[in-house]
């Protein structure tokens, strides 16, 4: 088994930073408000990965 398999089978993590610039973009839907990137919106884009 080389390190190259190693690398393979050992589990990715990763940290997802989820941000808005207004309080209103905290609970605003984008399809409600252009600007309306809430962290619920953007958690549903991300999804699961």
């Amino acid at each position: 088994m080389t390190i190259d398999d190693i690398e393979a089978m050992r589990p990715r993590k990763a940290v997802l930073y989820l941000r808005v610039s207004s309080k209103k973009q905290t609970e605003t839907a984008i399809d409600i408000d252009k600007d309306g990137n809430s962290i619920a919106t953007q958690r549903d884009w991300l999804g699961p990965r």
